[in-house]
């Protein structure tokens, strides 16, 4: 079986990498339904003015530490790019940032070491993406 890992920054890269391993060891000698990868992003929209970032599968999307999802960025056309704040709303992380009105893109965890946070039901990590004018 092949696996790919992402993890989220250093101080929880050890604990997270054998969360995973462990969950991927009872799928495969218990059958238990666990999914093999992190939620990815489906679509990046503006909908009632809100910039919004939809994860497939949303299912149990959180952040592991309880607090606002982080790892967000949006810029505008000028290329002008600031850290988001974002608040899940079912399945979607509903994102702002200063002085962005319209964004164009939103990239997450797009650095060499993130701070990022939402995981699924399983603890899988979000996988890093990059959206350009509003398309995945």
């Amino acid at each position: 079986m092949k696996v790919a890992l992402f993890t989220l920054g250093e101080s929880a890269t050890l604990r997270l990498s054998e969360t995973i391993l462990a969950l991927l060891a009872r799928r495969a000698a218990h059958g238990e339904r666990i999914d093999r990868q992190g939620p990815t992003n489906r679509r990046f929209a503006v909908k009632q003015g809100r910039r919004v970032v939809e994860f497939d599968p949303p299912e149990g999307l959180a952040p592991r530490d309880g607090t606002a999802p982080k790892g967000f960025w949006l810029a505008d056309k000028e290329d002008s790019w600031h850290p988001a704040t974002g608040a899940l709303d079912g399945e979607s992380n509903v994102l702002r940032a200063e002085d962005i009105d319209a964004p164009v893109a939103c990239p997450y965890a797009f650095c060499g070491k993130p701070d990022v946070n939402p995981i699924n039901e399983d603890g899988f990590p979000a996988y890093p993406f990059r959206t350009t004018n509003g398309s995945n």
